[in-house]
């Protein structure tokens, strides 16, 4: 009994004690400024995310500069052989190419086995959408034949799917051995 009691008796000091919080007295306003901590500490924050993002953007940057290259060396081979009328050797460049970048960023051996369908594969498994397809197919076979002719169309459709690549593929680091 005594326990209630001693209970209840709690209970009615702190329901009496409720009514003088109700009078609660509010502090006076505080002046916004910047000179606190806090916001010092947020801009160091906001720094050091921003160099990070600047590092990393440069990086990209620096691994995607073989990308260029090979974009620009593919353009001022295409003009050039568009203007003389050589489709076949435009398809041959830009297949070429698309070797040179496999030997450099896979490896070397995997570029030089493939052929054909096969080639055409491989490149399709590097991109996130197959692009190349049996017309690129029949345009690389029309090169090692007799009498393979490439038309205009097929030669800058390939080369235009070659540039595509180029600037697309997935890019493995080779681990050294």
């Amino acid at each position: 009994m005594k326990k209630r009691v001693s209970v209840r008796i709690r209970l009615q000091k702190m329901t009496d004690t409720v009514p003088a919080l109700e009078q609660f007295i509010e502090p006076a306003p505080i002046k916004f400024t910047f000179g606190a901590q806090g916001w010092y500490t947020l801009a160091l924050a906001l720094l050091a995310c921003a160099l990070v993002a600047l590092a990393l953007l440069l990086i990209r940057y620096h691994n995607n500069r073989y990308r260029r290259f090979y974009a620009r060396q593919l353009k001022r081979k295409e003009s050039e052989l568009i203007s003389a009328k050589k489709y076949a050797e435009l398809v041959y460049t830009s297949n070429m190419l698309m070797k040179q970048i496999c030997a450099q960023v896979y490896t070397r051996e995997t570029a030089s086995e493939l052929r054909g369908k096969a080639w055409l594969d491989f490149l399709n498994r590097q991109l996130r959408k197959n692009i190349f397809d049996q017309a690129d197919e029949t345009a690389l076979l029309a090169l090692y034949q007799v009498q393979g002719k490439t038309s205009e169309d097929e030669a800058l459709a390939f080369s235009a799917k070659a540039k595509h690549w180029i600037m697309k593929h997935k890019h493995v680091a080779r681990r050294s051995k």
